[in-house]
């Protein structure tokens, strides 16, 4: 017999009978033991069955995104875990509304321009309204601050605005941090400087935006109207201001004779960092309107307490999402990597879990396992939890996120070196988190812990951009575990069959160990990164 096979039997059947409590056995406090029901069959059998066609991409509030909720629920109720969600159930029920285009048009000085060619409106973060006006005015980057403002000396009250994105550089260092990390003013969103002009009166405003096209294929879902906004949470698009991206192109055109002297204007105030404000005369019309349709979708929470009273009421939230892109047209985004290999790893980490407690150690701190929804609409399932938390917050101790742990991404194919995993954010709130995690995986894993995204100024903002960020936000220490992205992200081809269940499984048992580590330890994490 093969001896692997062997020492593989040998295992099994030592877990398959009830563990001796006689002191001289096996020592069947350790982890390890446990994080071996974390196989590569079960993570299989569970991401057969979540990229199944019949769920067609678990888009949120889709009949196939219930059926993944379904199948989870039942997967937590068969492991015996608490149900603490709505009346009892493993549902924490979220609320949304969807909001698509009924019309946009934007004319110019007679041109009518072609929506998500010459310029893009995001339906979720507009709002209706019909405007004609005969100007224009531009206030460089459309930033208030103490130590930089575009509104000094200009009003803009009920008025059209344009700005740039970005903000002032001056001798290689930004103007309001004086340092070369940017600030809150060069978010993606756009979103203070939006609802700035909001308070500031300003009836529209359009951001001059390089790489339209680029922008349509980021956030597709988004523009097409297949983003939701959580009702509950509050955002709702009467607290938006109306506003679109334009092209560089068209913003000539909408400048017409003016173009060439705006250019030359702009570029001094640019090379001095000085704000710049002109106006431009013209005829300009802007008719927009939204149609909507409320969803419903749900988190799914899976509760195991902890076995030390003193310490029970504590808890470590580990966490993925479980939604995806859905169906478009005849193809099916079946988010295999993206999150089916962090929702597999979940759930096999509860079983592990729940194998331990089985055998008597059952972990001191509370544990909830919960699969998300919403990601991929903007967070928002962990949005809502965080928001409306089952649990209080305040005795959350982390949260470990996972977020497409499957893959080998090109950096690491290159290299030769598949041992790894991207961590992010360990030491942004508990330098403590930090030192364990790498502990841990010193001790049982081995792994190659790569910090690459973890640098503030990761111009990809990936800790801003999965379902910790939440739980960071409201200052709760997290882990971010990730693999990377590959050519498959946000297509149809990230199937099963490219998941490499072998890393898949190594990534997850550290995930584990880390897990077991948190919740047996005597003291909680302590906040702090000194």
């Amino acid at each position: 017999m093969n001896i692997h096979k062997f020492s593989h039997l040998v295992l099994f059947i030592l877990l398959a009978v009830p563990l001796s409590t006689d002191a001289q056995s096996t020592p069947k406090s350790e982890p390890q033991i446990y994080a071996n029901f974390i196989t590569e069959e079960i993570l299989k059998q569970h991401l057969r069955v979540l990229t199944a066609d019949s769920l067609e991409g678990r888009e949120t509030g889709t009949p196939g995104n219930d059926k993944a909720a379904r199948y989870i629920a039942r997967q937590f109720a068969n492991l015996k875990l608490d149900a603490i969600g709505d009346n009892q159930s493993y549902m924490q029920g979220i609320y949304m509304t969807s909001y698509k285009w009924d019309h946009i048009r934007l004319e110019f000085n007679g041109g009518d321009f072609r929506h998500l060619f010459d310029y893009i409106a995001i339906p979720s973060k507009n709002k209706d309204l019909k405007l004609n006006y005969n100007e224009i005015i531009y206030i460089g980057y459309g930033i208030d601050d103490s130590k930089y403002s575009d509104y000094k000396n200009v009003d803009v009250s009920g008025k059209v605005v344009l700005i740039y994105e970005g903000e002032p550089i001056h001798k290689d260092k930004y103007v309001i941090t004086g340092s070369k990390t940017p600030s809150e003013w060069s978010a993606q969103d756009n979103a203070l400087k939006l609802k700035t002009a909001k308070e500031k009166g300003a009836a529209y405003v359009l951001i001059v935006k390089a790489g339209i096209q680029k922008m349509f294929e980021t956030y597709r879902g988004a523009i097409l109207g297949n983003e939701m906004v959580p009702t509950a949470v509050g955002n709702t698009v009467d607290s938006n201001i109306g506003h679109a991206y334009i092209s560089t192109d068209i913003l000539k055109d909408i400048l017409g004779s003016q173009s060439a002297n705006f250019i030359k204007q702009r570029n001094k105030a640019i090379k001095k960092a000085k704000p710049l404000s002109m106006s431009f005369k013209g005829e300009y019309r802007i008719d927009q309107k939204l149609s909507f349709k409320d969803v419903k979708s749900n988190n799914i929470l899976g509760y195991m307490r902890g076995s030390d009273p003193k310490l029970a009421d504590e808890v470590l939230i580990i966490t993925a999402h479980m939604d995806h892109l859905g169906k478009r047209g005849d193809y099916i985004y079946h988010g295999a990597d993206d999150d089916g290999s962090g929702t597999t790893a979940v759930l096999s980490m509860a079983r592990a879990f729940t194998k331990a407690a089985e055998y008597g150690f059952r972990p001191k701190r509370s544990i909830l396992f919960m699969l998300v929804t919403g990601e991929e609409k903007g967070l928002y399932g962990s949005k809502y939890y965080t928001t409306f938390p089952v649990l209080p917050l305040e005795n959350t101790v982390a949260d470990l996120n996972i977020d497409m742990i499957g893959r080998i991404d090109p950096k690491h194919i290159q290299s030769a070196d598949s041992n790894y995993i991207y961590i992010i954010g360990s030491d942004r709130i508990s330098l403590e988190l930090h030192e364990l995690s790498e502990s841990v995986n010193a001790r049982f894993s081995n792994l190659t812990l790569d910090y690459t995204y973890n640098s503030p100024t990761d111009p990809n903002r990936f800790y801003y951009r999965s379902d910790h960020y939440n739980f960071a936000e409201k200052g709760i220490p997290i882990i971010f575990y990730f693999s990377g992205v590959h050519e498959d992200y946000h297509k149809p081809s990230d199937t099963i069959d490219k998941i490499h269940f072998n890393l898949l499984r190594k990534r997850a048992q550290l995930v584990f160990y880390t897990a077991w580590e948190i919740a047996n330890r005597p003291e909680r994490l302590k906040i702090g990164t000194n």
